[in-house]
């Protein structure tokens, strides 16, 4: 809401970014507890890490939908000017900032225990650097 008030495509894209990150995170632990779930019946195979497979795939699906919907509206506004409010671009970039910290605190013990924690751990990563580029845009 914040990005659309604020015309800001920078505060768009990191918000369908970090609620795409909220449904690929989720999607990433309940694969992560289907692939850790004990073997009962001794006939378990690979199967069950697929979820962590089709987890991941998911999370390419959702950021590749976010980056198709920017670049859309890169280019419808080439030409034009923006006019773009900083004070909630600073205000939730700031808040962007400490959720992404929070996560990354949460996220590094279990990152060298499974490959979809590590590459959550790594989305995380990236957000993080995309809320301090909206902060710095905001200051700009």
């Amino acid at each position: 809401a914040y990005g659309l008030i604020s015309g800001s495509l920078a505060l768009m894209s990191d918000a369908g970014h970090m609620a795409a990150d909220v449904v690929t995170l989720g999607a990433a632990l309940v694969a992560t507890r289907i692939a850790s779930r004990p073997d009962t019946t001794g006939r378990r195979s690979y199967g069950s890490y697929r979820a962590e497979v089709f987890a991941s795939l998911l999370a390419v699906v959702l950021m590749l939908g976010v980056a198709l919907y920017v670049v859309t509206e890169a280019i419808g506004r080439i030409g034009g000017t923006a006019e773009v409010s900083s004070g909630p671009m600073l205000v939730v970039g700031a808040i962007g900032l400490v959720v992404n910290l929070i996560a990354l605190l949460l996220l590094r013990s279990g990152a060298s225990e499974s490959l979809n924690v590590k590459g959550a751990y790594l989305e995380v990563v990236a957000d993080t650097a995309g809320s301090v580029g909206v902060i710095v845009a905001g200051w700009l």
